[in-house]
């Protein structure tokens, strides 16, 4: 079971976070409909690793912000918010909005090792040369709604996974 640690900010930090993932939302949704419908902005359609690569950066902001969003009016009706201002909160406050501010950029550059471990994968796999279509914008645009949405947890296996290869490495080096 996970055990919640507190969190500090102050009501105008609540606000100011509030207002930034939804604006990442925003952005996020737009984003995910120009990959969708690239018609709305270009007159000749970029192509499909273009198309993959915008798609699933707005659909990595719109599973973070989702995520986000949620965390957050849960922690203004929790017990595990805190809103003093006693000495040496200032390090406590800035870690927990760094936390905050950073888990959407860390989703996008998440959903961009996406885009690329189903093009390797598929350029792996492949006996010639392939041709991406649209299956692969909507592949990478769904992966990448979790990663955004479970950051944290890709963080965790991003970490065990990067101490294996890692030491495999130094190993056989």
């Amino acid at each position: 079971m996970r055990q919640n640690r507190p969190l500090y900010l102050t009501n105008k930090w609540i606000t100011i976070l509030f207002g930034y993932y939804f604006i990442v939302l925003s952005i996020g949704v737009f984003l995910s409909v120009l990959a969708l419908l690239p018609g709305i902005l270009y007159k000749t359609e970029p192509s499909v690793l273009y198309l993959a690569i915008v798609g699933s950066i707005g659909m990595s902001a719109n599973g973070s912000a989702i995520f986000y969003i949620r965390k957050l009016y849960k922690l203004c009706f929790s017990e595990t918010l805190d809103l003093s201002d006693g000495k040496n909160m200032y390090a406590k406050r800035l870690g927990t909005i760094v936390y905050f501010f950073a888990r959407p950029l860390f989703s996008i550059g998440f959903s961009i090792l996406v885009v690329i471990s189903l093009r390797s994968g598929f350029l792996l796999t492949a006996k010639g040369p392939i041709e991406l279509n649209t299956g692969f914008i909507y592949m990478s645009m769904f992966f990448s709604f979790f990663v955004g949405f479970l950051s944290g947890r890709f963080v965790k296996q991003l970490e065990q996974s990067g101490e294996k290869v890692i030491s495999k490495v130094l190993k056989d080096g």
